[in-house]
């Protein structure tokens, strides 16, 4: 009976803990941050249609949280975890940086991983993610190599890119093709220039 009473008031307690003010803030924000984390996954679920860059960006830092969030979540769906690391590089600012160089940098990253970071950093950074490419080129996996080198064509060709970063880069692209042992993909690459 003492055992029962004891436990009684324990639960009694908890209850009270529980519905103290900064319990219900802290509530409110879990039920907020799931709604945005529902809605990201929603917008990133389609088969037939991606989620467009004004819609994810309009959900602000919130929105970009609920994407590295959906990443991160190894038991999601791997076609979402690479639709958010590829929607990560639309945010402007030091978080959506962060994140994608860190998964850049990630021992053992999975290449699928790596080549959608590698790409969004570019898209996002231009030439300032040159270094970054590069560091990647002699990566054994040939798609994380193609993503490196489509990226720096890319840059290479681009009009809003001064004329001395495009020869930079065009340098710097010819000196990987003049290494790649993956004949076809080089072939590729400067039919592309």
């Amino acid at each position: 009976m003492r055992n029962a009473l004891v436990l009684a008031l324990v639960l009694s307690v908890m209850g009270c803990v529980s519905s103290t003010p900064a319990a219900a803030q802290e509530t409110r924000a879990g039920r907020e941050r799931g709604s945005v984390d529902a809605r990201v996954r929603a917008l990133l679920s389609g088969i037939e249609s991606a989620p467009t860059r004004e819609e994810l960006l309009a959900l602000g830092t919130e929105g970009l949280e609920a994407l590295i969030r959906l990443h991160g979540d190894t038991q999601e769906i791997g076609a979402i975890r690479l639709r958010a690391i590829t929607c990560a590089g639309w945010f402007e600012g030091p978080r959506a940086h962060e994140f994608l160089v860190g998964l850049s940098r990630a021992p053992g990253q999975d290449a699928l991983h790596l080549r959608a970071a590698l790409r969004a950093l570019a898209a996002r950074e231009g030439t300032q993610a040159v270094e970054e490419l590069v560091r990647h080129a002699g990566h054994a996996d040939v798609a994380v190599r193609e993503a490196v080198l489509v990226s720096l064509a890319t840059l290479s060709t681009m009009e809003s890119v001064s004329a001395a970063d495009r020869r930079a880069v065009r340098t710097t692209l010819e000196g990987l093709l003049a290494h790649e042992t993956d004949q076809e993909l080089a072939s590729s690459i400067r039919a592309r220039l």
